[in-house]
């Protein structure tokens, strides 16, 4: 029982430490060895992430289609401007969701707004990346039986990754994590393996959470390595009675340089939205579009 409660009071001590280290913006040596001993009581199981595509989605901001595949996947480390969950100023981290639900959660989408979903899939021979889910209340994932020392790494962990922050500096502790773990390698089996992707729970979706709106984070190079574009669809929101509802308008394929080949061109799609069409002809109430 000492050595239970030593191990407890040892992480909790290191948990507040590794806190203070990042808010003090103190740099990644001194909280990779923290995370590291931290993140050895942790019961997270690295697995193969058995779904053959990921999404991603942006909203249409510009009054414009996208044009090329580069728009749609992580951005150029010049244009990350700003601090993520799990990137620093200038790092690109390639985001996405294992569904369409899962990235919408993340647009906070208005009546009428057009955004469009990129789905990437596996390429052909391409083994299982390896993803480490981190912070889960439930699910798939959940381990079983805890201690009270994992249970302590786990609601650490669930608490910074869902943490709604009111300024960037509030990701400093997610950030360095996901420096440590995106890096690292994993004992699967009798192989070790590097480390490819991060599974963690979105914080828009945390009241209604499922395996479809996990979030899944990975370095550009995985990416990649792994991935490539299938098809892209532009999408309205609207109101149809009493329940909210995704219209498509538009879709794309992508050739072998990357350039979007859309099924109708900008003005065509915003025509044919104000007559209530979708990409196939199917109608949807007139009254809904007004925002668009």
């Amino acid at each position: 029982m000492a050595r239970f409660r030593a191990d407890y009071f040892d992480v909790k001590r290191k948990i507040d430490l590794l806190k203070k280290t990042c808010a003090d913006k103190l740099p990644d040596d001194k909280c990779f060895p923290l995370i590291n001993s931290i993140m050895t009581n942790s019961v997270g199981v690295a697995v193969g992430l058995k779904n053959p595509a990921i999404y991603r989605s942006r909203k249409n901001d510009d009054d414009r289609l996208f044009e090329n595949v580069s728009e749609l996947i992580y951005p150029p480390e010049h244009l990350v401007k700003g601090k993520g969950r799990l990137n620093a100023v200038g790092q690109s981290i390639l985001y996405a969701a294992l569904c369409e639900l899962g990235t919408i959660n993340e647009l906070a989408l208005k009546l009428g707004e057009c955004f469009t979903i990129a789905k990437f899939r596996r390429k052909e021979g391409s083994k299982d990346p390896i993803v480490m889910p981190l912070g889960f209340k439930r699910g798939e994932y959940i381990p079983g039986d805890m201690t009270r020392t994992q249970q302590c790494v786990h609601d650490f962990l669930h608490s910074e990754l869902t943490k709604i922050v009111s300024n960037d500096d509030e990701y400093n502790v997610t950030i360095a994590i996901g420096n440590h773990m995106l890096t690292r390698r994993v004992k699967m089996s009798e192989e070790t393996l590097p480390q490819l992707a991060l599974a963690y729970p979105s914080v828009e979706a945390i009241k209604n959470q499922t395996t479809q709106t996990y979030n899944i984070a990975m370095l550009p190079e995985v990416f990649d390595a792994h991935y490539e574009m299938e098809e892209a669809f532009v999408y309205v929101l609207t109101l149809e009675d009493t329940y909210y509802q995704l219209n498509p308008l538009n879709r794309a394929s992508c050739n072998s340089r990357g350039e979007l080949i859309w099924q109708f061109n900008f003005e065509e799609m915003k025509a044919r939205l104000m007559r209530g069409l979708t990409n196939d002809g199917l109608c949807f109430s007139n009254g809904v579009v007004t925002g668009a």
